[in-house]
């Protein structure tokens, strides 16, 4: 028979419960007739009308509206279906599928949009160790980690350099403390330094 929204279901795991900003991320659904049975061969399914929607399910995480986003469907066949879609706010949205114009079941579901991986480019320092220094006094600011949509982090995934530059060097050595200012995105640095 025909697909029936209610009986097609979610496959586990995938992007359906978490996702990642300004990465690609995916989930797949089977569709299925109002008796639970897989719907479909190798080929298109002509008969079956597939609508998924990614729509604002809240705030994103800066307090503004969350996105409406674009997702691509492809038939993967055997029933299957795969939606692809990349945010770029962090925070929730609401996936609504429909297939043959009924809510898949549990649809419409919320996805949490985490912030993407760290992108140097993106990542703001401030404080006023970024405007000066008196020579032999600590200057200290902060560096937020952000990713390359701009969303701050909250929680490190690698490294997180911070290279300080004299723009006139001075002959005696320096020193600079970098540590986690305790927000697990933002770094604190403070001291001085002599580049070599």
């Amino acid at each position: 028979g025909d697909a029936a929204g209610p009986a097609s279901y979610l496959l586990p795991g995938g992007g359906h419960g978490d996702a990642v900003a300004t990465e690609r991320n995916n989930f797949t659904f089977v569709a299925a007739d109002a008796w639970g049975n897989v719907v479909g061969s190798n080929a298109f399914p002509y008969r079956h009308e597939v609508a998924v929607e990614i729509v604002p399910g809240g705030t994103a995480d800066d307090g503004g509206p969350a996105e409406a986003l674009h997702a691509a469907v492809g038939y993967l066949g055997r029933g299957r279906f795969g939606v692809a879609y990349v945010p770029t706010r962090a925070g929730t949205v609401s996936v609504v599928v429909r297939v043959n114009g009924r809510h898949l079941r549990d649809s419409p579901f919320d996805v949490t949009v985490r912030p993407g991986r760290t992108d140097g480019s993106s990542s703001t320092a401030y404080g006023p160790g970024t405007e000066g220094a008196i020579a032999g006094e600590d200057a200290a600011f902060l560096a937020q980690s952000r990713d390359r949509a701009g969303n701050p982090k909250q929680t490190e995934d690698g490294s997180f350099r911070v290279t300080l530059t004299l723009t006139h060097p001075d002959p005696r050595p320096g020193r600079c403390e970098v540590h986690d200012g305790g927000g697990g995105g933002n770094i604190a640095a403070s001291g001085n330094a002599t580049v070599h």
